[in-house]
């Protein structure tokens, strides 16, 4: 068993190295392992299948003409109370999800193992985290749809919650290469992109911290892109928080002496730069040079210059008659 797990992960995504081997090893045999009662032993043996089934269509079809996988023989590992058992058996069935016969067909066993695997992220074991992410980030680009699902169960909300916690960085960066697998599915995409436009140090961590090849090339120019053009101001409110409101006592305080003419300025914004003077001519002592009389008519007088510079209307003693009246001026100032 020990011997075909590692031949199985040798030719893995190798095209190369899988047609070299397939002329000197046949891989129905790896179906006898099936026969195993060792928990653990059994348990690598299906993991031995589950890689020579990986991403491999031509080897799926031999292996599903050989020999029918039961459900049952996965069954004790996913109720198993050890739950990195369950991890690998729930990646498993996703994987031999054409395979696997009975009564469980091919949409439903996709759906139990990518709903084990997003139960799995609530978990605080940093150790059981990291598998699972791993599995993730190695089923996300598999067959069409399971990265819906995986969208569908949270798991990318997850996986970023997990990103932002305390966890050491073998765990963060499992969790980062995971969710740059998931931008390659458009709704994953677009919810990615949204929150990294509301926060684009996620997207620095999601860089950093994982890896940049396993993010979507189109994501990374696309965000790139509006981030060189200048993000929208919401992102700048979290960064700088300039649209937290203040406290209603200091609302409070700061308004209580603003007068009415102050009060249509705020109310008003087009008139906010426009002088108070202008607004209300009640609090503005009109300028004149002339001086009413009791006729209702006014009459110029000349403005002089006080020996300490201000202008004066007119010098003591100075008496001016109009009809009737004699009206005699005041003293200057």
């Amino acid at each position: 068993v020990e011997c075909c797990l590692t031949l199985a992960r040798v030719v893995l995504n190798n095209s190369e190295n899988q047609e070299q081997l397939s002329s000197i090893f046949n891989v129905e045999e790896i179906m006898t392992f099936l026969d195993i009662t060792d928990s653990d032993l059994k348990m690598h043996a299906l993991l031995t299948i589950s890689l020579f089934a990986y991403n491999n269509l031509e080897n799926q079809a031999r292996l599903k003409e050989a020999n029918t996988i039961s459900y049952d023989a996965f069954k004790p590992f996913i109720e198993s109370n050890n739950l990195s058992h369950c991890a690998l058996a729930c990646f498993q069935i996703v994987v031999l999800a054409r395979i696997i016969g009975g009564n469980h067909d091919q949409v439903s066993l996709t759906a139990l193992g990518i709903m084990k695997l997003a139960d799995l992220l609530l978990e605080n074991n940093p150790n059981l985290i990291t598998q699972t992410a791993k599995y993730i980030a190695s089923l996300a680009r598999t067959r069409t749809g399971i990265s819906d699902g995986m969208i569908v169960c949270n798991i990318l909300d997850r996986l970023i919650d997990k990103l932002n916690s305390n966890y050491d960085d073998e765990t963060r960066c499992a969790c980062a290469v995971a969710i740059g697998y998931l931008t390659y599915n458009k709704t994953a995409f677009r919810l990615l992109y949204n929150l990294c436009r509301r926060d684009p140090s996620l997207f620095d961590k999601i860089i950093q911290i994982g890896h940049r090849s396993s993010v979507s090339p189109e994501f990374i120019q696309y965000f790139e892109t509006e981030r060189a053009q200048g993000l929208p101001v919401d992102s700048l409110s979290i960064q700088l928080r300039v649209l937290e409101p203040r406290a209603p006592s200091a609302l409070k305080s700061s308004t209580s002496t603003i007068t009415d003419v102050e009060q249509d300025v705020h109310r008003f914004p087009r008139i906010k730069t426009a002088p108070i003077e202008r607004l209300d001519r009640r609090f503005v002592r009109p300028h004149t040079t002339a001086t009413p009389t009791l006729t209702g008519k006014t009459m110029p007088l000349k403005k002089r210059t006080s020996a300490l510079g201000y202008p004066s209307v007119a010098s003591a003693g100075h008496t001016r008659k109009i009809g009737s009246m004699t009206i005699s001026s005041a003293k200057a100032h």
